[in-house]
């Protein structure tokens, strides 16, 4: 039962609404350190080259993917229609497959709330390396942390010079899948980035 719960769909487009209603996507990410700096350089960098990004609020939860949904649950005040007059218009929650146990109830929550999930197999520096090149074989953490010292990302911190302007070419290296959690190597958060490209828009 867990594993078709994983495989059931979950709906990454863009939320519809009263548009001049002020956009606010609300992204919950496991990692604590990370995916908080990538996201925030993500959104400085679009914001460089004219692409209206507002409203983006970024929490970290660093436990397993049921703690971040649950944090997004509180973040939200438990209201289960994303779109409110006064709430977010969007939420994301970012994890990882890791070993983590949580998982399909996680993926089950989300679903129900409503909220986007963005898993990472085996975790978000999949997502990082598909900036520099494809990867299209099994790859365990301890490999990819290799490979990513090679292109200057090394340890948990996001170097200044991180090529967010090939987030587009990342996204479409990243391979497409059924369901919500992706096979190795694979990464949803390109659902996310090309949301934030599209812009968010405010009255």
């Amino acid at each position: 039962m867990a594993k078709k719960r994983l495989r059931e769909k979950t709906d990454l487009r863009r939320p519809t609404g009263n548009r001049r209603e002020r956009s606010r996507i609300l992204v919950v990410t496991e990692g604590e350190q990370t995916e908080l700096q990538y996201f925030k350089g993500l959104c400085r960098f679009l914001r460089a080259t004219g692409v209206s990004v507002t409203g983006v609020d970024v929490k970290t939860e660093g436990r397993d993917p049921l703690s971040v949904v649950n944090r997004a649950r509180r973040e939200t005040r438990n209201e289960k229609l994303v779109g409110a007059r006064d709430g977010f218009n969007a939420v994301w929650c970012v994890v990882d497959v890791d070993d983590h146990e949580t998982l399909p109830e996680a993926v089950e929550l989300a679903q129900r709330m409503k909220f986007n999930v963005a898993v990472s197999n085996p975790c978000f520096e999949m997502w990082l390396l598909f900036h520099f090149e494809a990867c299209t074989r099994y790859t365990t953490r301890s490999e990819l942390r290799a490979k990513l010292r090679k292109f200057g990302v090394d340890g948990k911190s996001i170097p200044s010079g991180f090529p967010y302007k090939d987030a587009p070419l990342a996204s479409k290296r990243a391979p497409r899948f059924d369901g919500a959690v992706p096979e190795n190597p694979g990464s949803g958060v390109h659902a996310l980035s090309d949301y934030l490209h599209a812009g968010v828009r405010e009255s």
